[in-house]
């Protein structure tokens, strides 16, 4: 069996490798199946009282609950401590949902599919404390901009 070096040297196609995002969709595939009633993937979302705007995944039932659905990819699972940030995502874009069509949601939900084979899913009911990180971080990020333009 030749290696991939060998494969280029010699000018030869490389073998045929299934690509790695259907591998991640398999491992998910039964997690995925507690979607229902989607509302918008990969749909456009702004809010012009915090000033921002981004592309949701999916916001859809999941378990029978209306959800801001995250898609993620990682080597192995993550603790839930190092995906905070994940779950402040989620809440932009449920401010953004509810400002624009006065639709909440419950819960933040975070797919994510692992390389080991893994499938974790992450929920999160506490959406005022992912709002409230959400707007420090929005105000830490004006504070920097500011700090950086006024030095020019």
């Amino acid at each position: 069996m030749h290696t991939l070096v060998e494969h280029h040297l010699k000018n030869e196609d490389l073998p045929s490798v299934r690509p790695i995002s259907e591998f991640l969709f398999k491992i998910c595939k039964q997690d995925l199946n507690n979607i229902n009633n989607i509302h918008a993937l990969e749909g456009s979302l702004y809010s012009k009282a915090l000033g921002i705007a981004g592309t949701v995944d999916c916001i859809a039932e999941y378990n029978g609950e209306l959800a801001i659905i995250d898609f993620k990819t990682s080597a192995k699972p993550k603790p839930r401590e190092w995906i905070e940030h994940y779950f402040v995502q989620c809440a932009a874009y449920a401010c953004m949902l509810f400002e624009m069509t006065d639709i909440p949601v419950k819960k933040f939900v975070i797919i994510m599919a692992c390389e080991n084979g893994e499938c974790v899913v992450y929920e999160e009911y506490d959406k005022a404390k992912y709002i409230k990180l959400l707007t420090k971080y929005i105000g830490k990020f004006v504070r920097d901009k500011l700090e950086l333009y006024g030095k020019q």
